[in-house]
């Protein structure tokens, strides 16, 4: 099924049941219609007939153009609130959870944060034991549902839908991280083996706030540096502070965690003007969890940790990239290039499924480096790859974007590196290739256009500045040819 096709059926599903429509406004208002004028002219008054049409007809039609602006905001989200008010907690938790991922994956970041909200308050308004809550399988307890809410769609969610709440979003992932945390301690010390599935959302908390402080418009690298450090302390087992070139993290085989204190602050402390740091993220009580938590990770079966470790290369690989945009004079480019290099290929291991979610991840990544390390030699064929894989994105509205923002911003480098500075061309062939740049732009906005249920700020920023950009490389070459 196409994205477009997901959306549209998500966002009916969610925010607008075809209860009221148009047709269904208009019938009921003739027959209030008919209805008025027949009571009205059996009163003989005219008036009494005005008045009672009125009544019959002026709230319908309100009440339809209130239905019509808010978009029926009512169908899943009315659903689960008059669950919540016959105390049918389970369902409104279940049903939440169930959809959070693909409201994920087609980027309806406000909608999953909308529904996490009546996830929250069910757990919140629930004064007895919940009954069983299975998701795929795995049986799930109230404490691990409010991290996956406070990690995920509360906290990870709120910053995709709008990067203005990174603030209220960076908090929330924290309070997730710390609740996780102290969950993993307190069952690592019953011996309970679901101190595994916590350790495993705290990891993937602290993804979250990397992914958040490396972005280009918030560019806090020291904090997501630091928070990286911490993830690599953890899945290391405190290797990564002897060998901190260390990229394979699989088959470390350390039985015994000997780092101490002082090594693993020090170690920490290294992340220059990192805001966290000053703000006292990392203390006494923060350095010894930490290192129950690189215990606990250390007894994880070594299938369960390779499925860890293996998102957190994709993730390692992506934020080396990032601080390349963000830095692109920064000395170590070459190196963190090379590593995202490195860290994509364990990522993909032996996938060879072009069609599977990891092969089309790995190719978005790829996408990234290439257009990292492009060249006057290369870029051609990265723009290539680059409309391959949006091919592929057919249920990844997500992926989707990313590439086609990538690819807005290709055409903008193939421009700079193969025409603007090329000798061999004349004002009047640079001119030709600017507007078929342009046009090609253009055709990217309008395939766009197609998935018409949700927006994405980043390509729209990236199309503004590519079209500014040609606008002006046009009046220069105008400028020029007089």
């Amino acid at each position: 099924m196409r994205i477009k096709e997901i959306s549209k059926k998500l966002e009916t599903f969610i925010n607008d049941p075809s209860t009221i429509t148009w047709t269904k406004f208009l019938m009921e208002s003739i027959v209030s219609l008919v209805l008025g004028l027949a009571i009205g002219f059996m009163s003989v008054s005219v008036i009494s007939t005005s008045i009672i049409v009125s009544i019959f007809v002026i709230p319908l039609f309100i009440y339809a153009i209130i239905l019509v602006i808010y978009k029926n905001k009512i169908s899943l989200l009315a659903m689960l609130d008059n669950e919540l008010k016959n105390r049918h907690y389970e369902n409104v938790i279940i049903l939440g959870l169930q959809i959070s991922n693909t409201l994920f994956n087609t980027k309806q970041n406000e909608n999953r944060v909308r529904i996490g909200r009546k996830v929250e308050e069910a757990l919140k308004s629930c004064d007895r034991e919940l009954g069983e809550i299975t998701i795929d399988g795995k049986i799930l307890s109230k404490e691990y549902i409010n991290v996956k809410l406070n990690i995920d769609d509360l906290g990870w969610s709120l910053y995709q839908a709008n990067k203005n709440n990174w603030v209220e979003a960076v908090d929330t992932i924290k309070k997730g991280i710390l609740s996780a945390d102290k969950m993993a301690i307190d069952l690592y010390s019953r011996k309970d083996s679901k101190c595994n599935d916590y350790i495993q959302m705290s990891l993937k908390g602290y993804r979250h706030l990397v992914g958040i402080f490396l972005d280009k418009e918030i560019n806090k690298i020291n904090d997501g540096i630091l928070i990286e450090k911490i993830i690599k302390l953890i899945v290391s087992k405190g290797k990564i502070i002897t060998d901190e070139n260390l990229t394979d993290f699989s088959n470390l085989n350390i039985t015994k965690i000997e780092t101490n204190l002082i090594s693993i602050e020090k170690y920490l402390n290294s992340s220059n003007n990192s805001d966290l740091l000053t703000e006292g993220f990392i203390d006494t009580d923060y350095l010894e969890r930490i290192i129950i938590c690189m215990n606990i990770y250390n007894e994880i079966n070594p299938k369960e940790s390779s499925n860890i470790i293996n998102d957190l290369y994709y993730a390692f690989a992506r934020n080396n990239i990032k601080i390349v945009r963000i830095n692109k004079d920064t000395p170590n480019k070459i190196k963190l290039i090379n590593e995202a290099i490195s860290y994509s290929n364990l990522y993909k291991e032996n996938e060879t499924n072009k069609k599977s979610k990891k092969w089309i991840r790995f190719k978005s990544l790829m996408n990234e480096i290439n257009i990292a390390k492009a060249s006057q030699n290369n870029i051609i064929n990265t723009i290539n790859e680059i409309q391959d894989t949006i091919l592929q994105c057919t249920t990844r509205t997500d992926l989707y974007f990313r590439n086609s923002t990538l690819l807005v911003y290709a055409i903008t480098l193939q421009y700079e590196l193969t025409v603007k500075n090329n000798l061999s061309l004349n004002k009047s062939q640079k001119r030709d290739k600017i507007k078929q740049l342009e046009s090609f732009i253009s055709k990217v906005r309008m395939d766009i256009k197609k998935i018409d249920i949700v927006s994405d700020i980043e390509f729209e920023n990236t199309l503004k500045i590519a079209r500014k950009y040609f606008k002006k490389e046009l009046t220069l070459v105008k400028q020029l040819a007089k």
